[in-house]
């Protein structure tokens, strides 16, 4: 499940493709498998699912702003951004007043079921930095320490 709230009044909308939860969750291997997903780099994130081909044929839809406070909860394996990279035009023109980098934008929390483990790819800032949460793992590690990624990892644990 991922979580947004709401931070600035009509902040910037978000781009959603609708339906693409299935693909992705077939695409993975119901979460198990990422290796097949690759990112062109870190200001080009939309690469990776353009080359997805049954991305392709999915609309794009923008979604409107979130009021501050609100709150909006969706499959983890649905795609959104807040730019329009993803795969096609969005919908909607997006005004220039409405651009990522000139208005805050809204957190998302993206909840990690237990039992998940670091698959050893140092592929972004987080496994490659030496300040980033992932530098010393080890492949297989798993991903559980409450130093590292507080409460995330317990909010769907419900053994």
């Amino acid at each position: 499940m991922t979580v947004s709230v709401g931070l600035a009044p009509r902040a910037t909308p978000m781009l959603v493709i609708p339906g693409s939860h299935h693909v992705m969750r077939e695409f993975t291997h119901d979460g198990s498998d990422f290796s097949h997903y690759r990112t062109g780099g870190v200001f080009d994130m939309g690469r990776a699912i353009r080359k997805i081909e049954p991305l392709r044929t999915l609309p794009v839809v923008q979604l409107e702003p979130l009021e501050p406070g609100s709150v909006m909860f969706m499959n983890h394996y649905t795609i959104t951004a807040v730019q329009a990279t993803m795969c096609g035009v969005a919908a909607d023109y997006i005004p220039p007043s409405a651009r990522t980098v000139n208005c805050p934008y809204q957190y998302s929390m993206n909840l990690m079921p237990d039992h998940c483990v670091f698959d050893g790819l140092r592929n972004s800032w987080a496994s490659r930095d030496s300040h980033g949460p992932l530098h010393g793992y080890e492949p297989g590690q798993p991903l559980d320490d409450d130093a590292v990624f507080p409460v995330i990892h317990r909010a769907l644990d419900v053994e």
